[in-house]
C-alpha cells in the first residue's frame, strides 16, 4: 500500500470510527431522562466550501436549574439532518434528553436514525469500489 492510500485509509477510518461512536452515544442517550425545552434559535450555517452545520440553541430546566445547549444529535450534523430535522425535532413541543450525571449535557435526537445509516453509505461504497479491489482489504 502506498503512503497516499494509507493516509486516505487512516483519515476515512477515523471518520468512520467517529460515526460509530456517535451512534453508540445516541443509543445510550435513549435511556436518559427527558424534560421540556424551548428553542432559542434554529438555523443552518452554510459555509463557502459547500459544507453546512445545523445550529440549534435551546434551554431546558433540570431540578430547578436552567441549562442551555446547542447539541441536537451526536455526530456531524449537516445538510442531510437539516432537511430531515422536522421528522425528529418538534420545535413547538421540544423534548430534551439530558445526562442524569451531568445535566448540562443534553441532546434532542436519540437512538439509531435513518440519517446515521445514510452517512454510512459512502463508507460502504468506498470499501466496495476502492479499498477492496485496490488493496484487497
Amino acid at each position: 500500500m502506498d503512503m497516499g492510500g494509507l493516509l486516505v485509509l487512516i483519515l476515512l477510518g477515523g471518520v468512520f470510527l467517529y460515526e460509530v461512536w456517535a451512534v453508540f452515544q445516541s443509543v445510550i442517550a435513549q435511556k436518559w431522562p427527558s424534560t421540556q425545552g424551548k428553542v432559542i434559535k434554529s438555523m443552518l450555517d452554510v459555509h463557502p466550501r459547500l459544507s453546512a452545520t445545523v445550529q440549534i440553541e435551546y434551554s431546558y430546566t433540570v431540578n430547578g436549574q436552567e441549562f442551555k445547549s446547542s447539541n441536537s444529535v451526536f455526530g456531524y450534523v449537516g445538510y442531510v439532518f437539516w432537511l430531515v430535522r422536522k421528522w425528529y425535532i418538534n420545535e413547538d413541543d421540544l423534548v430534551v434528553y439530558y445526562n442524569p450525571l451531568k445535566p448540562n449535557k443534553a441532546v434532542l435526537v436519540t437512538g439509531v436514525r435513518l440519517f446515521f445509516i445514510a452517512e454510512f453509505i459512502p463508507f460502504g461504497l468506498l470499501y466496495y469500489f476502492y479499498l477492496k479491489p485496490v488493496y484487497g482489504i
